[in-house]
Parts: structure tokens; sequence; C-alpha cells
């Protein structure tokens, strides 16, 4: 292998350039890493914004479902509670059924903000347009407090819907259930205000909507037939 040796330096013009050969050499290296570097970090960004707008649009697909069954989940909480006062154990009994179907009021959602979090931690941030960062920052500020309210919903339920056993009651305990209930409304109430915020401001900062469309189809179907069921319900109920 040919080593290159040093030649002896006969003049300051000749140190000069041998300097800026050196110069040179190190400043094309240099700049080489940058832009390798740089590639690396374009694609990483890009894949990985990709996937926090995939966890966004999972989560306002969420935020959807609850605004497209609350209509119905005021209807049933206005059941639920003159059912209630009533002692219409029968009416109940219904709602409860319901409850356990595809149409009920209350669908669960698999809220996430995971692969946001990863990415705070890895300083995809740090190459993001700040104004974007902020944004899908304040989206997934929402989702913990979308699933405190959902995981508080559906305790207050649990108790309230005890009332199905139909056993005797005391006035005591027709208290603690009608204010279960009250603290269901207040519950239903905070998710979807959220859920509106969720989506208007998802909208107009960051251009991203609900994702599946067929999904949103199907749950607009499921609403439709809860409102019809809860319809149905009050009709035979003997309050």
């Amino acid at each position: 292998m040919d080593i290159h040796k040093p030649r002896p330096v006969h003049s300051w013009r000749e140190f000069l350039s041998e300097i800026c050969v050196i110069v040179t050499g190190i400043a094309i290296a240099l700049t080489g890493e940058q832009v390798v570097e740089a590639i690396h970090w374009h694609h990483k960004v890009e894949a990985t914004e990709a996937s926090i707008k995939a966890e966004l649009g999972n989560d306002l697909r969420w935020a959807l479902q609850v605004k497209q069954h609350g209509r119905c989940a005021k209807q049933f909480l206005d059941i639920f509670q003159a059912a209630l006062i009533a002692s219409d154990t029968q009416t109940i009994q219904k709602l409860d059924v319901l409850l356990g179907t595809d149409d009920g009021p209350f669908p669960a959602a698999p809220w996430s903000s995971d692969t946001f979090k990863a990415a705070l931690g890895s300083q995809i941030g740090d190459h993001l347009p700040e104004g974007r960062m902020v944004a899908y920052s304040r989206e997934f500020t929402w989702v913990p407090l979308q699933m405190e309210f959902q995981k508080k919903l559906y305790d207050e339920l649990a108790m309230a819907m005890t009332a199905k056993l139909g056993l005797p009651r005391t006035p005591d305990t027709l208290d603690r259930q009608i204010a279960a209930v009250l603290r269901v409304r207040s519950d239903e109430n905070g998710r979807l205000d959220i859920a509106g915020a969720m989506l208007d401001y998802a909208s107009e900062n960051l251009s991203i909507s609900p994702s599946n469309p067929v999904y949103i189809a199907t749950n607009a179907g499921h609403a439709t037939n809860c409102e019809t069921q809860i319809q149905a319900i009050h009709s035979t109920a003997t309050h």
C-alpha cells in the first residue's frame, strides 16, 4: 500500500498550500458528516411524526365517538334518573342490557399518547417546527383527561346500576345512587367539552381528522340505534 510521505516545505507559499489542503479536507469531512446527520434526522422525524399523526388520528376518532353518542347518553341518564326516583327496576334493567351492547351510550375508547411521549424523550421535538410541537403537546394533554373521565364515569355508573338488582332501598341508598348519576352527568359533560376542543383544535392547527372513516360511519349507526332503543325503553317505562 502506498503511503503518502510528507514532503519538506521549501517556502511559506508551499507551507500555506499544505495547510489549505488539510483545512479543506477537514471541512469537507465535517460537511459530509453534517449532511449525513441531517438526512438521518429528516427520515427519523418524518417517520416519527407520521406515527404521532396516526396516534392522534385514533384519539380524534374516540373524541368523535364521544360526540356521536352524546345525545343518546343524555337521554339514557334522564330516563335512568327518573327510573331510580320511581323505583322502576324493570326500566333500569333494560337500560343495563343496553349498556352491554355495541349500541350502548358509553362505548369504551383505548385512548393513547405513548407514541408522543416516546417522541418527547428522543429529541424529535428539537427537529420539528416549534408551533407544530406546541400544537401536538396541547392535543395530547387532553388525552389523560379523557382517560380519567372515562374511568370515573364507568365507576359511578356501576355504583348507580346496583339499583338493577331490585333490592329494597333506603332513602340513603337512593340518594347515593342519584348522586352517582349526577356525577356521571358531570363526567359526560367534561368528556364532551374536551372532545369538541380536541376535534376543533386539531382541524384548525394541525389539519388532522379522525381516522378510519368506516369505523366512524359504523359508530354513527350505533349512536342512532342507541337513541331508537332509548325511546323504546322510555315508551314502556312505568313511571
